[in-house]
């Protein structure tokens, strides 16, 4: 399960940096659903600048980097662990919003921005929270497991899911 777990957000992960990428580059219109807008559906709330873009899709690329890491142990010990906590926890926010312009509980629902934030964005967001936070809780289960079994050698490699185990 936790191999359908890492691959859904790393796949979800590098995708979603990739279009930023791609929006980097290729600058939007104030009618574009990527946006945030006021009321009126044509003025974006910012107008998001090259190196800025770049920026969230290098951690974007961050993000599926700790995520393959719990399969890997590219990381230390418990990073892997409180890396997809944290991710978990941004992408809820992100879910949740601002209660103005963004996430479930906005306000400005008239706009083209909006309509996507509520039945793609936000959506979007709350699963791939759930899925971090539960890689993390995966993570702490078999790191707990390894402190209660003959395999406490392998603790420090994290929460690598491919160490072996042992039967008492």
């Amino acid at each position: 399960m936790i191999y359908l777990l890492v691959a859904t957000n790393a796949v979800l992960f590098v995708a979603i940096a990739a279009l930023h990428v791609r929006w980097a580059f290729q600058h939007q219109t104030g009618s574009s659903p990527v946006v945030p807008t006021l009321g009126d559906g044509t003025t974006p709330l910012f107008r998001p600048r090259t190196p800025e873009t770049l920026v969230v899709a290098i951690g974007l690329l961050g993000f599926a980097f700790v995520t393959v890491s719990v399969l890997t142990g590219w990381l230390p010990t418990r990073w892997p662990f409180y890396g997809n906590l944290a991710i978990g926890g941004i992408f809820l926010l992100r879910a949740v919003g601002e209660f103005r312009y963004v996430g479930f509980f906005k306000k400005v629902r008239n706009t083209a921005f909006a309509r996507y934030d509520t039945f793609y964005y936000s959506p979007l967001c709350l699963l791939m929270s759930a899925v971090a936070l539960g890689i993390g809780g995966n993570c702490l289960n078999r790191s707990a497991d390894r402190l209660d079994s003959s395999d406490s050698g392998n603790l420090s490699k994290g929460c690598i899911v491919h160490s072996s185990t042992s039967s008492a």
